[in-house]
Parts: structure tokens; sequence; C-alpha cells
């Protein structure tokens, strides 16, 4: 582990004269500070929590981050360069409302907006939601720039992605339209929702999965990362540009399995420990990602000689990130028209890429720690086997601890729901213990090394500073 002082962080704490790193991913919505776990805590920030906030403000505070959007969108540069892509078509922007029935116009970490050519075709602006400032600037411009690289990838497959015109950062001089920005073919359709599909319409979706898994397999990489354009205009691996929660910094490439999942725990438990995530929890967030780190090597298995598994396994594959439900789009009759929202893709081992997905998690047994295939998962499976791909099959078989493993426990639990998430977790990895007996013995273990009493110190002094 490096010095805590050799830590990257997003952003330092906004109290004056505090030096101490701020939490990851968080911003008070309300007085628009980066805080540190000890100026989190309610003696010293008197804001409201997001679920004090009044729904009429909660709406004014979205309406004044579109606002900002669009005062800082140029917006007749915007309609000549949409017009000069599309062979000179006339256009006109819509902006998206956050408001019901098009709430869905504005996700988590992006907004958009339309533009509608004269002979009724439509395009996407998609911008990441800067006015959040939940990551730094550097961290979006390569998630927008990866997230380019990925869709004019899959242009050359027939997966159903929508086609991309055209990416602006906002530190390109170049850039017109004063904004980051992704111009993306809006596709047909309407987000699939698991819950309200009928058991034919779920059976029917997780058939079609199963056909775009086989296509993905087909095109395999080198090493694990995220997809980038060079300077020659020739798609790359670079550095995986995040995760999921985008708690993460860019790293990588990585050659094997083993190197990309430790690489992604010893990045958490540097975080862990330096204050920037788990900051509720971090004894029992640091030992999950110790977990992590020791499993590292066994959780791309082989699955023996000459199976399609063990041929499988030293080769990379392209993995949607956020693969819940909503990224697909369908028909009445629930053909997938598109697959949506391929920020923070990324090049993972085959394990992670076509091992059982959080579109067919039991999402409460997911986020608790208990895990287990479903019955989602075994029809993937089995549609997969049925097509002749006994080792994708047995990727959904074998990849539930990865699945659980690259979700994690939550950023904002509290000790009690880390310790049973943890506990959850012990007899899946066989380890036969009762979750408060094993973190007295895992504490005991750190105290008998160099590295583990300095992260003990800095846990506890963690702790003590939100005690103060």
């Amino acid at each position: 582990m490096q010095t805590f002082s050799d830590i990257p962080r997003y952003y330092t704490c906004a109290i004056p004269s505090c030096t101490q790193p701020a939490i990851r991913c968080r911003r008070c919505a309300v007085c628009k500070k980066h805080r540190c776990a000890r100026h989190e805590a309610r003696r010293y920030h008197y804001c409201p929590s997001d679920g004090e906030i009044s729904d009429e403000d909660w709406n004014k505070r979205i309406a004044d981050e579109v606002a900002d959007i669009l005062a800082k969108l140029n917006i007749p540069a915007l309609l000549d360069l949409a017009q000069s892509l599309n062979d000179n078509k006339l256009c006109v922007f819509e902006p998206g409302q956050y408001s019901p029935p098009s709430a869905s116009i504005m996700g988590g970490t992006n907004y958009h907006a339309w533009l509608i050519f004269e002979d009724g075709e439509r395009w996407l602006l998609r911008t990441p939601r800067v006015g959040l400032d939940l990551v730094p600037p550097d961290v979006f411009e390569y998630i927008v720039t990866s997230e380019y690289a990925t869709l004019k990838f899959l242009e050359t497959t027939s997966i159903p992605a929508p086609r991309a015109f055209s990416f602006g950062l906002s530190s390109d001089p170049a850039n017109k339209l004063g904004i980051d920005y992704l111009l993306i073919q809006a596709l047909p359709g309407r987000p699939y929702k698991r819950g309200d599909a009928t058991l034919g319409q779920s059976n029917h979706v997780l058939e079609q999965i199963a056909d775009m898994m086989i296509k993905l397999s087909q095109l395999p990489f080198s090493a694990a990362g995220s997809l980038i354009t060079s300077s020659e205009g020739n798609t790359k691996i670079g550095p995986v540009s995040s995760n999921r929660f985008i708690h993460l910094y860019p790293s990588g490439p990585h050659n094997s399995p083993t190197d990309y999942f430790a690489d992604t725990a010893r990045q958490y438990l540097d975080l862990i420990a330096d204050g920037q995530l788990h900051e509720r929890c971090p004894v029992e967030a640091y030992l999950f990602y110790s977990l992590l780190l020791s499993r590292s090597e066994e959780l791309s298995p082989k699955a023996g000689a000459a199976t399609d598994m063990d041929a499988l396994h030293s080769r990379f594959f392209l993995k949607h990130v956020d693969d819940k439900d909503d990224h697909l789009l369908v028909d009445d009759d629930h053909n997938i028209t598109g697959i949506i929202d391929w920020q923070s893709a990324r090049i993972v081992p085959a394990i992670e890429a076509f091992g059982p997905s959080i579109l067919t998690s039991d999402l409460d047994r997911l986020v608790s720690g208990k895990g287990g295939l479903t019955q989602d998962d075994r029809k993937l499976a089995d549609a997969l086997r049925s097509r002749g791909h006994e080792g994708l099959a047995q990727c959904v078989e074998v990849g539930d601890l990865v699945r659980t493993f690259m979700f994690g426990p939550d950023a904002d639990s509290s000790p009690a729901q880390a310790r049973a998430f943890l506990g959850n977790m012990l007899p899946r990895l066989g380890i036969h213990a009762k979750v408060d007996q094993w973190i007295q013995e895992q504490q005991e273990l750190f105290k008998k090394t160099e590295k583990g009493r300095k992260v003990l110190s800095k846990i506890q002094e963690l702790l003590d500073l939100q005690k103060e």
C-alpha cells in the first residue's frame, strides 16, 4: 500500500484549515461543499439530508441544474455541428425536462436533450451532470472519451447500441459547445422493467440476452481496461475508466484477471483507510476488500482442460457495468431494440463479463451479501448451454461471488449493515465463524505486521475524528 499522502483524492475537504480528503462522490446539494468524514458529521454540517429536503425544493434544485447546463451550452453551435454531421439536414433543439412523464431524460449522472431533424430522425445530446460536482472533471472527461470509443466499437458489431456521431470535452479549446458531450442516435423502444414483465416476456428477454452474450464472446481482447480512441482514430484498450459507482480513478490496463481483481481491491483498501469511502464502516469494508484481494486469483477459475471456459479464462470481453434492466430498450413484444448507457463500460475477465448480472439477480440478496444463483440466472445458463456455449453457461453458474465482490457493500452502510453483509459473505467463502469473532481475529493478524498496524491506526484515527 502506498503512503496515505500519495493516495489520489477527488477533492479536499472544503472546511477552512482542514487538509483531509473529502468523501468520494458526495457533495452537499445545499451548501455545495465536499467534506471529509469528520466534517460530514451533524455537529459540523447542519444542512438537511436528501431525505429531509421537500419535493418542492428538490425539484427546484434539479430545475436550477438544468438551467445551468443550458446556460453553458452553445445551442447554435450544437445545431451547426449536428446538421454538418447529418447531410446538412435542418434540426431543432428540444431540452429534456426533469418532470413526469419525461423524468427519464435525466439519469443519475447524465442529462439528455433531443435533436430532432426535419425528416423525423432523432439524436440525443448526452452530457455529464458536472453540476453535481461528484467527481473531478478529468475523470468525467475520460469517461466521456471512453464511452464514445465503446459506441464506435459497437458500431462494428451486431449489438444494438446507439451510433455515436461526435463527442467533445469542455477542456478542449476547439469544442464550441462549451460542455462535455456525446451526440448519439436515439433508439426506438421503451426502458425494460423486469418487475413489470410477465414470465413469458422475461424469458424472451433472457433468450435475447444469451444471443448477445454469445456475440460479445466472439470479440475477445488481450487485456482488462476500457476502450479509448487513439490519435490515429483507432480503438484501443486504455485504463479502466472507473466502476459503476464512479468510485475509482482510471487504472490499468491489466494483463491478467488476477491483476484486474487485485487492483480493484487495492484501490478500495487505500480509499477506505484514507477516509474517502465507507467512512461509517471502515473496519468491515476494509476486511471485505481484503477478502477480494486474497481471493483475486481464484475468482477467475479454469474449469478444466479443453473446455470452453478454459479457453475464455485468459481473454477479456466488453461488459456493460449498469446492466440492471432499464439499460435495455424493448418494443411492445419485448424484442430488444437497443442497449443504452454504456458509460464506464469495461473490458473485463470472462467470469465477470459473462457471469450473473444485476439484471438476473435477487437485488435484496445481492445488497445484503447473501447472493446465490436465481431462477433467472439458471434460465440464462440453460439458454447459453442450449445454444452450444457450455463455457458461457459455466461462467453464469460459478460467477456469483464475482457479482457480489464487484457490487460490494453500500458506501453509506452503517457499521451494523456492513457487518451483516460481511457475515453473509463468510460462509460463501468457506469461512465458518461468527462475524464478530472473525473480525477480531483479522484485527489481531493485522497487528502482527507493520503495514497492518498502520492501517489499523489510520482507521482508528478516522473513527476518532468522527466522534469529536
